[in-house]
């Protein structure tokens, strides 16, 4: 089989195609700092990823979750002390009426 000058440029051209395509793809994965840029780059790696990502935000809901009850238990626990010191001021007062001082 013979092989023509064409052909031998033609398959020398692909593969600088070839290699400047992942020099690119090198270059992006560097100036992001992310080894997977695009799911096709690694598809196992993208869906545990993903799966990760679903897992953080996840706990990041239930993190926003507790800091709203911590607060709100908070709020409430406020107002039953100032109500525990209202009915103690008022037994006091009754007391002291009472005794007629």
């Amino acid at each position: 089989m013979r092989i023509s000058t064409s052909q031998i440029f033609q398959r020398a051209t692909n593969g600088f195609l070839d290699q400047q395509v992942q020099v690119s793809k090198t270059q992006l994965q560097m100036s992001s700092g992310k080894k997977i840029v695009t799911p096709s780059d690694d598809p196992t790696a993208a869906v545990q990823i993903l799966q990760l990502q679903h897992s953080i935000d996840l706990t990041n809901t239930y993190q926003k979750n507790i800091d709203a009850a911590q607060a709100a238990l908070g709020s409430e626990e406020n107002v039953l002390s100032n109500g525990t010191n209202i009915l103690q001021r008022i037994r006091a007062l009754t007391v002291q009426s009472n005794s007629g001082l």
